[in-house]
């Protein structure tokens, strides 16, 4: 890894950054700002309807109320059509063509919402399975310092046994000639965490990473 200073993300190295697309601005996260503006785009269609529908009266020219479906309204809007073609006939009100304009954004709505999350999640995933070898490079390199403390933590522990077995006991030596609550959980766990040990073998495993083990 690089040491580079004078940056975000200067304990990386140039090459490891530029590999990790933007997907607020690159183009492999177009998918997911045309869904995420459609929902948006819909929220505020309805949002205007519902207002211009506050001071909208029923009065005026009107004739037999025609039926819509809503539903295939609502995918007319999520196949991209703005909302303002779907009106009503002239022997209707103005306020007729808005219920259906607001009954479509309605059904829309949680369609394209839910959209959203499927798109960014397929691309997220698919970058993700790109980014591996990088990913895995750094974890191996946290796994190999993780097993360096361990083979250390376990030489100082062997370090206080020889001097309890020796006469020097724990309780009477110095405060800081001892392992502390901190190693301790790293050497044994506790009952938020499993051991160091154990932390890098469910690591590597779940990463795919073959490790190099300390005896």
């Amino acid at each position: 890894m690089s040491t580079k200073p004078n940056t975000e993300f200067d304990l990386l190295d140039p090459e490891v950054v530029a590999s990790v697309p933007d997907l607020h601005h690159a183009p492999e996260g177009e998918p997911i700002r045309r869904a995420a503006d459609l929902a948006q785009k819909l929220e505020s269609e309805r949002n205007r309807i519902v207002g211009e529908l506050a001071y909208c009266s029923d009065a005026g020219p009107c004739g037999p109320m025609v039926r819509y479906d809503a539903s295939k309204d609502a995918q007319t809007l999520l196949d991209g059509a703005d909302v303002a073609t779907l009106t009503a006939p002239v022997e209707e009100s103005h306020r007729s063509a808005l219920l259906r304009q607001l009954r479509a954004c309605e059904g829309a709505a949680p369609t394209a919402r839910a959209r959203v999350g499927e798109i960014e999640g397929g691309i997220i995933v698919e970058q993700c399975q790109q980014l591996a070898p990088v990913a895995r490079e750094i974890i191996g390199e946290t796994l190999a310092a993780a097993e360096h403390l361990l083979v250390c933590l376990r030489a100082e522990q062997q370090f206080y046994d020889l001097l309890n077995r020796r006469g020097l006991s724990e309780g009477k030596r110095l405060g800081w000639m001892q392992l502390w609550p901190q190693m301790l959980g790293w050497l044994n766990g506790d009952i938020h965490r499993p051991p160091l040990a154990k932390f890098i073998t469910d690591r590597a495993e779940a990463a795919g990473i073959e490790i190099e083990r300390s005896k």
